[in-house]
C-alpha cells in the first residue's frame, strides 16, 4: 500500500515515514549485486544447473483442524546428477572432491534455509 493508501486508512505520517523507509531499504538490498569470487564461479554454475535436479520427500501431516497437509521437503542433489554434471562441463576429476565439498556446502546452506521458512510457518 503507497503512502496515500495509508493515511487514507488513519497511519500517523511518523509511521508512514518509516514504512517507505523501510520499503527503500529491502529495495535496495534486493537490488546489491551479489559477488561470486572467480575460483568459485565453475562450482556456483554447476550448482545453478543442478537447481531443477533437488530431490524431495512428500510428507503428510496433521492439519491443525483435523484432516492432513501433503508437504514436499527438499532433501537435497542426487550424487550421480552431480557426476553426470561435472562430466558434462569438462571439470577434470582430480577436481571433483574440491567441487563436492563446495556444492555440499551451497546445498546445506540452501536446507538450511528452507528448515528456517519452515519453523517461521510453524
Amino acid at each position: 500500500m503507497d503512502a496515500q493508501g495509508l493515511r487514507w486508512i488513519g497511519v500517523s505520517e511518523e509511521q508512514i515515514a518509516q514504512a517507505v523507509a523501510a520499503d527503500q531499504a529491502r529495495q535496495h538490498e534486493a537490488a546489491e549485486p551479489y559477488g561470486i569470487w572467480p575460483e568459485n564461479w565453475a562450482t556456483w554454475q554447476l550448482f545453478l544447473g543442478l537447481s531443477t535436479r533437488w530431490q524431495y520427500l512428500q510428507l503428510t501431516m496433521a492439519a491443525p483442524m483435523g484432516g492432513a497437509v501433503n508437504r514436499l521437503v527438499r532433501q537435497g542433489l542426487p550424487r550421480p546428477e552431480i557426476e553426470s554434471a561435472a562430466r558434462m562441463a569438462g571439470v577434470p576429476r582430480r577436481q571433483w572432491p574440491e567441487l563436492l565439498a563446495d556444492l555440499q556446502a551451497m546445498e546445506q546452506a540452501v536446507l538450511e534455509a528452507d528448515r528456517a521458512r519452515l519453523a517461521a510457518r510453524a
